[in-house]
């Protein structure tokens, strides 16, 4: 028996499992969001943490291919790619400073801060 298999240009196939690459915006990878993803039998839904990074991937279950031999599916992996603008409105450089964390001061656990350089040596060795 020879099968055909058509391309299809939205999924590169790995035995049964599919892959998919979608883009999302700057905002959506920051704040979180909810995408629709194409799958062989219709659409799916997937959630996006907010703070994803572009390469993060989602696993769909059971949205591949036909296992040929056997039972079930193969699963759909969503792999996320983050559109970073190349370039800026007058207002959007303000929004994404505002957005900042504030630098933290980084201490070290169990230690104190001493003055290394006495002006006075000292009797204390």
């Amino acid at each position: 028996m020879h099968l055909r298999v058509a391309a299809d240009q939205r999924f590169e196939r790995e035995g049964d499992d599919l892959h998919h690459e979608a883009h999302i915006s700057f905002a959506q990878a920051a704040l979180g969001t909810s995408i629709e993803v194409p799958t062989l039998r219709a659409s799916t839904t997937i959630d996006v943490d907010a703070g994803s990074a572009s390469g993060t991937v989602h696993r769909v279950r059971h949205e591949g291919v036909e296992h040929l031999h056997g039972r079930g599916r193969g699963d759909m992996f969503v792999h996320l790619i983050v559109d970073v603008p190349s370039e800026l409105d007058d207002v959007e450089p303000r929004l994404v400073a505002s957005a900042r964390p504030a630098p933290r001061k980084r201490r070290l656990p169990n230690t104190t801060v001493r003055d290394s350089f006495a002006s006075e040596p000292s009797d204390d060795l």
